[in-house]
Formats: C-alpha cells, structure tokens, sequence
C-alpha cells in the first residue's frame, strides 16, 4: 500500500515512511507512535508527512480502507494551513546524523510538554527494502525526538535532534526530514503543525563523547541498573550543556566546561516491558556542535518458575 501510495503522490510534496515493529516483543519502541494502531497484520506504524498540519489515521482492517484512510488524511493534511515555520539543516558525522530544527510557532498555543510538544527527525533512502521491512519506503533506523519545554505561540526556537543510521548505500537517494507536532486533545490524539526537508551541510564538531551507543538487556525484575559512564571530549574553553528526551535518564552533571566524565543514571522503576529509547545530548552553548548517547534498553518478562510436581510422602 505505502509503495502505491508513494507512487500516487509522487508529483507532490509529501514523503512515506513505513515502520516495521517487531511486534514479537513486547511494547515495541513507537516513539510517539503509541497512539496510532497498525493497519494490517504484520505491519508496524505506517504514516505519511506532509508539508503542513495534518491529523493522523487510527488505522484500517483492510487494505482497501487503508488506502482510504491514508489517502484521506494525505488530502486533509495538504489542505491545511501550516502552524509552523521550519527550517532544518543536518550533517552526518560516523553513523548518526545531526538535526538543527529552527521552529516559529504559529499554532496559537503554546507549545510545552504539557501538551506533548516534540520536535522529530528521521533520514530515509528511497527505493531500499531492508531485510526487515515489506516496503522501499522505510525510514534508515529510526527516527529521533526533542522534546519542546516551551515555546509560546509566535515565537522562535532551535532544536537539536540525533538519528542514528543504518547503513546507506545510495546518498543521491537519501532524503532527512524534521517535523513539529503536539497532543491537541486527550486521549493521545496529535496535530502536525509542519514538516520540512533538512539541507545537508558540512560540519565539524568541537565535542565528541564516548560511547555513543549503550544498549542493555534486562529483567522486569531488577530494580538497580549499574550507572554508565559517559566520556565528553572538548576543548578547555567549551562549554556544554546536557539535555535528555526521557524521564527515566538523568546525568550527575548538567553542564561543565572542558573535557569531562559524566555518570549516567536510568530509573529502572519507570522502564516498560519491551522497548524503551533515550537519547542524551551534550551541546556546546555557544555553537551548534552537539554529541549524542542513544540509550536502547530491552526489558525482559521474567521467566516464570519451572513446574514442580509434587508427590505426597505416604507414612505408616
């Protein structure tokens, strides 16, 4: 369906991502995703981004109304005035891409993380069918996400996302995109208030950390998670900051000057069963320059005990 649906719509400005979730384990990372369903068997989240506001289709039984649903919310969302001006510039650095998301909100409400406000970013190659995914319209691995603690309406701000990547093969195929939106009514329901493509640019960063990945297995069990080291390389005259996107992550440091050791602490209380996904950012204040620590944990049902079948003692 996404692969027609592209095709239908490839004269206009609107990009198609299909997002394939293991659905084998539970609570699968959706990200924001949480709130859309699936719309076939064997498919995970499945949405399209348009360049203005759009509402999002509570997904479909069948293929035939799948295609009218998606193909209706694309109309309604091509129809809607944007809520918000973006630009978005990105530059690849090893195996993540970095996002520089400037936002004026032109909603008319402002925007906090009382009403869920996000900024995302994810990189797609078109036409490449991963081993697992069932379209030539998936995003690279993932996308990322900042949270917006508050921007009042008609006001500007910049945000600063990650994506980590997957292997590329074709760059002349890749397009990055950022999108804005917020939970405009209870019960989980999101409006987008605009979507952009982001210009590849050239970048060298003043700071790096170490590592950049921490991914851990663990069971629904255990209550203590052994704090991670984090490593920040910087010049002694840089000055950072540190900013996580998940609740259940903090740091002993917030911000600091020069190279520096930070410990980073997870809540193992607050985790779900399934997938949970955090990313710290570490910036420098006074550029553009940020590194990132994605953090992808995996908690794990406890096995249940193993039967016992139990013989009574017969005594004379």
């Amino acid at each position: 369906m996404i692969d027609q649906l592209a095709i239908d719509y490839a004269e206009r400005n609107i990009v198609f991502v299909d997002y394939t979730m293991d659905w084998g384990i539970p609570n699968p990372v959706l990200y924001r995703y949480e709130v859309i369903e699936r719309t076939e068997p064997g498919w995970g989240l499945t949405w399209a981004m348009v360049d203005s506001g759009q509402r999002y289709s509570r997904g479909a039984e069948t293929h035939d109304e799948a295609v009218e649903k998606y193909t209706a919310m694309v109309e309604y969302g091509i129809a809607q005035e944007a809520l918000a001006d973006i630009s978005a510039q990105y530059w690849v650095i090893d195996d993540t891409a970095y996002f520089k998301v400037t936002v004026q909100n032109l909603s008319g409400v402002d925007l906090s993380q009382e009403n869920s406000a996000r900024v995302y970013a994810f990189v797609k190659e078109t036409g490449i069918q991963y081993e697992d995914t069932n379209t030539t319209h998936h995003a690279s691995r993932g996308e990322g996400m900042t949270l917006i603690p508050n921007l009042a309406d008609q006001e500007t701000g910049t945000y600063y996302v990650s994506v980590p990547l997957r292997e590329i093969t074709d760059w002349n195929n890749v397009g990055a995109y950022a999108f804005v939106d917020y939970e405009y009514s209870t019960g989980g329901l999101f409006l987008q208030l605009n979507a952009t493509e982001a210009t590849k640019i050239d970048f060298v960063p003043v700071l790096t950390v170490g590592p950049t990945r921490i991914t851990l297995t663990i069971p629904d069990n255990l209550t203590e998670i052994p704090p991670q080291d984090i490593r920040i390389m910087a010049g002694s005259e840089i000055s950072w900051v540190t900013e996580a996107n998940r609740p259940w992550i903090n740091v002993n440091v917030e911000e600091g000057t020069g190279p520096a050791g930070i410990v980073l602490d997870i809540n193992a209380f607050t985790l779900r069963k399934g997938n949970n996904r955090a990313t710290l950012l570490v910036k420098d204040i006074n550029s553009d320059s940020f590194a990132s620590v994605e953090i992808d944990i995996l908690v794990e049902a406890k096995a249940p005990p193993p039967y016992s079948l139990y013989i009574p003692l017969l005594t004379k």
